[in-house]
Order: C-alpha cells, then structure tokens, then sequence
C-alpha cells in the first residue's frame, strides 16, 4: 500500500512528541507554513511523520529539500500510490 518512505538523517528510537501532517490535495505553500510552524516550536523533542494520500501532484521532495534547508532532520514521509482515505493515511 506504501509505495515510498523517506526518513530524515536523525532518527532516534524515542521522542517527547510526533507530530503527524496529513497531506491530500494541499497547496505546497500551505504545506511548507504547516512544516514551519511546526519546526519552530521550542522546548520539545519531537519529529514530523508527513503522510501524502495519494496526491496527484506530490510535493514530498520539496517538503525533504525544505527541512533539509532549515537544517530539521527528525522527520519521516510515507507517500501512498493512490488514494486510500484518511483513516488509512493515519
């Protein structure tokens, strides 16, 4: 059903928090605000699972070249072929 993982260079075995960024259809200026946001919160150790449902228009690598530019690298993005629903994604 996953037909692409990509996992950022740092990966530890546990983390104070995941955060979870659902994508289906989003705009990629919508997306990166999201990652922002997110990568800007202090005094926590957390990482970012990014799950594309199937999107028609794909942006993970610029999600990737993005985090890699802001030097985040606690992140993981599952990509799914086709669309099987948000449950699923989750």
């Amino acid at each position: 059903m996953i037909s692409k993982m990509q996992c950022g260079s740092r990966q530890k075995e546990y983390y104070d928090i995941s955060v979870i960024v659902l994508i289906y259809e989003q705009p990629l200026e919508e997306i990166l605000l999201t990652l922002a946001s997110i990568i800007g919160q202090k005094n926590a150790d957390f990482q970012i699972i990014i799950s594309d449902d199937g999107s028609t228009t794909p942006f993970l690598q610029k999600c990737i070249d993005f985090m890699e530019k802001v030097g985040f690298r606690d992140y993981k993005i599952i990509w799914h072929q086709y669309n099987v629903g948000t449950v699923i994604n989750y």
